[in-house]
């Protein structure tokens, strides 16, 4: 008997109006050097916030997951969904098996 192997994926989503969902897109991830992250003009969910990057001089575009500073609060013990829910404004996980 074939064992069936399974892959958990997760997906951000922002809910732009009251009927639709949009994924956040997979370049909103970056190193904020300690400075914060910015609020990125087409993407509501990209809200300037504060950040402590875990290393200095990665640099980026600071918007969204700050890479660095998703580490440092991973190593203090945050959990992955808060983590992600910290960096992107009202959106929600959405988890779906693969098989």
């Amino acid at each position: 008997m074939k064992r069936k192997e399974e892959a958990m994926k997760k997906y951000i989503m922002y809910k732009p109006s009251s009927t639709t969902y949009d994924y956040i897109w997979g370049a909103f991830f970056s190193s904020c050097s300690g400075n914060g992250t910015k609020d990125h003009s087409t993407q509501p969910a990209l809200k300037a916030l504060s950040c402590t990057d875990i290393a200095t001089g990665a640099g980026g575009h600071r918007y969204g997951l700050c890479q660095m500073g998703a580490a440092l609060r991973a190593k203090n013990g945050d959990s992955a969904s808060n983590i992600l829910l910290y960096y992107y404004t009202d959106c929600r996980i959405i988890s779906c098996t693969l098989k």
